[in-house]
């Protein structure tokens, strides 16, 4: 599989490769993570409405949550 890098010119979000790489969050949480850095500053999520993004459902979400605030 090719990787094609390309140069963003509007809606994007950069994060450090630490912050995807870390081995104590799961994946999802990593997702999840990534889908709330992405948002506004002042934008509100909750479990719902994370759930209804993604098919993971609310268990799951609240699983990767909880895995981010062990995580610090």
């Amino acid at each position: 599989m090719r990787i094609y890098r390309t140069k963003p010119t509007r809606s994007f979000t950069t994060v450090t490769n630490a912050l995807v790489r870390d081995p104590s969050i799961s994946w999802c949480a990593s997702g999840v993570l990534m889908y709330l850095l992405s948002l506004p500053p002042n934008a509100r999520a909750d479990i719902r409405s994370l759930a209804g993004q993604r098919k993971e459902g609310r268990a799951r979400i609240t699983d990767a949550l909880h895995d981010l605030e062990k995580a610090g």
